[in-house]
């Protein structure tokens, strides 16, 4: 009789959707998902039969589940806005409550979910419905603080940590999404903790820390970084969303240890400084 037909990857249970074609097809993609919308594009990636649906769990839809986000954010945005008057310190309000977040999650992740296991394997490359919820709410936090930010602390948004930073990661959330795989971005949510120092100390100056940002700046984003890199990019499971995902660690693997090298030179630069300023104080 006839041979029958080799079931696409598509239907195949649990088997990673095949990429969209160039990379223009990539972004164009990506912006249509962080729209909220489907990709125009013929050939984009449908996700799994047996992909997460938040609304199994929650009773709601994911975009109803998306304006809960942006009432919780605006309305601790609006708190935080009474009681500090600085523009600086108003522009740490959202990211305050994202690392707080974050941490939370990132912590549960790797202790209930990961049990310390920080390796790259099929478990990683996909989703539970705590961590495609959380890509889904580090989505729209980006959004908010661009949006929140142009009528409240225009001053603070820069060009790279704000504008390119922010489309970055919408992009890569969206992409997340739609291709499910969000444990391993759970697992580097721990990375947070400098950023949430480092927003402590912006909202309270005396709470700063400069020693501890930089401690746990070069133990998670450059030591926990490079172990999560390396493991990404020495994966041979076969799976074509590995790419992004090497190329994503490869990218944020170069500006963490390009920042934390220029952190440690400015602290050597204000120590010299001030050991100079000590020795002129006992020459007077």
């Amino acid at each position: 009789g006839p041979r029958p037909h080799p079931p696409s990857p598509q239907m195949v249970a649990g088997a990673a959707p095949p990429p969209s074609q160039g990379p223009l097809s990539l972004f164009s993609d990506g912006l249509w998902m962080a729209l909220g919308l489907q990709p125009r594009n013929a050939n984009a990636a449908a996700p799994p039969p047996d992909g997460i649906d938040l609304k199994d769990t929650f009773g709601v839809e994911e975009w109803q589940l998306d304006c809960v986000f942006v009432g919780l954010v605006l309305g601790s945005y609006a708190i935080g806005h009474l009681f500090l008057k600085t523009e600086k310190q108003r522009a740490y309000i959202i990211t305050f409550v994202n690392c707080c977040v974050a941490m939370i999650v990132g912590a549960y992740v790797m202790h209930s979910t990961a049990h310390y296991d920080v390796s790259v394997n099929a478990f990683s490359l996909g989703e539970t419905p705590l961590t495609r919820l959380e890509v889904r709410f580090f989505r729209v936090v980006q959004i908010l603080d661009v949006a929140v930010g142009l009528c409240f602390y225009p001053n603070q948004l820069h060009l790279l940590t704000t504008w390119v930073h922010h489309t970055a990661y919408t992009l890569l959330c969206s992409w997340m999404l739609q291709r499910r795989v969000s444990v391993l971005f759970s697992l580097c949510l721990l990375e947070e903790l400098p950023t949430l120092i480092l927003a402590i100390g912006s909202l309270h100056k005396p709470l700063r820390s400069d020693l501890l940002f930089g401690a746990t700046y070069g133990a998670l984003r450059v030591a926990l970084h490079t172990l999560l890199a390396y493991n990404a990019c020495s994966y041979s499971g076969g799976d074509d969303r590995i790419h992004v995902v090497r190329f994503n660690f490869a990218l944020t693997w170069c500006l963490h240890v390009n920042w934390f090298y220029a952190w440690v030179r400015q602290q050597l630069r204000l120590r010299r400084e001030s050991s100079s300023k000590k020795a002129l104080k006992e020459h007077e």
